[in-house]
């Protein structure tokens, strides 16, 4: 917000001098433009093209832009600070507050959100992928596991990991999701994964390209019907342990359960406050029984 209101507050001035019934001030502005249109020709024609594209996958597309946005800025904040002292100290001030801004969210920076997009902590609502999420706290979720190993012990460990690297290179002994950990489950008992801490990363959370977790009328209705059908398992295919057949029978339809109950629970975890973030990219929740069961059995 601070570098918006200082490249606004160049060209409300460079506009107000414009104004100006000062033919000699006017020239000068003129002038001005004119050594500087290969930056704005720069900055329209690419930002045009950036904002009508159908290529849509990051705010990276738009970093081109930025320079000539930071010179253009800079230069009218300059003029505009010539004469008067008021504007001095507003740009003064401005430039420390901007200092302090990018000193705050050190050194998660690719989170960073301003303040009216609710700050970094409510991006991922936002924005997913390479705009926040790049992996690139798998470091930070390793040691914050090792300093809450008192929670962490109670119940089974998940992470649905957004990352090239491997949480085991960290020491990140998780499940992954979807998974099935419970073999067990039953018509009385539907869900297929247990209590314990839930890792997410945050495009994994939301994934982009989705909007939000795409559980609508549609799947919760796939959703209730799958759990009829295990109903009907129960009676017709009971699971046999001993029977090759029967085992991988229920494994093929645990695991289409799971997949649909990671969407679901997805969906309800968007809508809850999660239980810690590390680094703003990794949401963790911790879910009970119950509250597994709240937001999985219809």
């Amino acid at each position: 917000l601070t570098l918006i209101a200082l490249i606004g507050l160049g060209a409300g001035g460079l506009a107000w001098r414009c104004a100006r019934r000062d033919g000699r001030r006017r020239a000068a502005f003129w002038a001005l433009v004119d050594r500087t249109s290969f930056l704005w020709s720069l900055l329209a024609v690419y930002a045009a093209a950036a904002l009508f594209t159908n290529l849509n996958i990051g705010q990276r597309h738009l970093l081109p832009i930025y320079p000539p946005l930071f010179i253009l800025g800079g230069a009218a904040a300059w003029w505009l600070t010539r004469r008067s002292l008021w504007p001095r100290a507003m740009v003064a001030a401005l430039l420390m507050l901007q200092v302090a801004v990018v000193a705050s969210i050190h050194p998660h920076y690719l989170a960073y959100f301003n303040e009216i997009a609710g700050g970094p902590s409510k991006g991922y609502l936002h924005l997913s992928d390479s705009n926040v999420d790049w992996g690139q706290d798998l470091p930070s979720l390793s040691q914050w596991l090792r300093d809450h190993s008192d929670l962490t012990s109670d119940g089974d460990l998940y992470f649905a990991n957004f990352s090239f690297d491997a949480p085991q290179r960290w020491g990140i002994q998780a499940r992954p999701l979807p998974s099935v950990s419970n073999p067990r489950f039953s018509s009385a008992d539907p869900v297929t994964s247990r209590a314990g801490t839930y890792c997410y990363s945050a495009t994994m959370l939301v994934q982009p390209g989705l909007g939000r977790p795409p559980w609508d009328e549609g799947r919760e209705q796939q959703y209730r019907e799958q759990l009829s059908r295990l109903r009907e398992m129960e009676q017709a295919e009971p699971l046999r342990l001993d029977d090759a057949g029967s085992v991988r029978l229920w494994q093929s339809f645990a695991a289409e359960l799971a997949q649909l109950q990671s969407g679901r629970l997805r969906a309800y975890l968007v809508g809850r406050r999660p239980d810690a973030m590390v680094g703003y990219s990794i949401l963790i929740y911790r879910l009970s029984d119950k509250e597994l069961r709240a937001a999985l059995i219809p």
